[in-house]
C-alpha cells in the first residue's frame, strides 16, 4: 500500500502544509544506503507534468538541473532518515543555487512508479495546485529507492 504524499505550496513566498501528511509512525528504515531511480521516472514525471498543465492552457515547465539536483539530494536524505518531510526544503533549494521568490515541493515515498505518484499528486488538491501554478516556469524532479525498495519522490518547483 502506498503511504500518502505531502505538498509545500507556496503563499506568498512561504511554505505552506497542504495535502496529506504522511501517517503516524509510518516510516522506511534505511540500514544499507539507497539508489538512484531509473533515469526516466523523472522524465516521465515532467512529461506527465507538462500533459496535464497542456490541458489545463498552461504553459510547460521547464526542466532546471539545479531544482532537480536538489530534489534528488532531498529525496536520498529522507530515504537516509526513513521520514517524509518539507523541512529545510526552501533553505536546501537556496543553498543550491535556486533564484526566484516562487517556490513549491511536493513529496511522497512508496510509489514504484511515475504514473502512480503522479495519479496520487493529481487527486491531492494541494499537489494539484503546485503542478498547475500557473506562476511556476521550471521544475526537478528526484527520485530514490531505499533498501527496503521504498520510492522517496521530490517535486520542486520555481517561478
Amino acid at each position: 500500500m502506498a503511504a500518502p504524499a505531502c505538498s509545500g505550496a507556496p503563499s506568498l513566498g512561504r511554505a505552506v502544509r497542504v495535502g496529506l501528511p504522511a501517517p503516524r509512525g509510518a516510516t522506511a528504515s534505511v540500514t544499507h544506503g539507497h539508489r538512484a531511480c531509473p533515469r526516466i521516472s523523472g522524465a516521465q514525471v515532467i512529461a506527465e507534468v507538462n500533459a496535464v498543465r497542456r490541458k489545463s492552457r498552461l504553459k510547460p515547465l521547464a526542466t532546471d538541473a539545479r531544482l532537480a539536483r536538489v530534489a534528488r539530494d532531498r529525496a536520498a536524505a529522507m530515504a537516509a532518515s526513513g521520514r517524509l518531510s518539507h523541512r529545510g526544503w526552501k533553505r536546501a533549494l537556496r543553498q543550491g543555487g535556486v533564484d526566484g521568490h516562487l517556490l513549491g515541493e511536493n513529496v511522497a515515498y512508496n510509489y514504484s512508479s511515475a504514473a502512480a505518484v503522479m495519479r496520487t499528486w493529481l487527486d491531492s488538491r494541494g499537489h494539484r495546485a503546485n503542478i498547475l501554478n500557473p506562476r511556476f516556469r521550471r521544475v526537478g524532479v528526484g527520485c530514490v529507492i531505499d533498501a527496503r525498495e521504498r520510492y522517496w519522490w521530490v517535486q520542486d518547483f520555481a517561478g
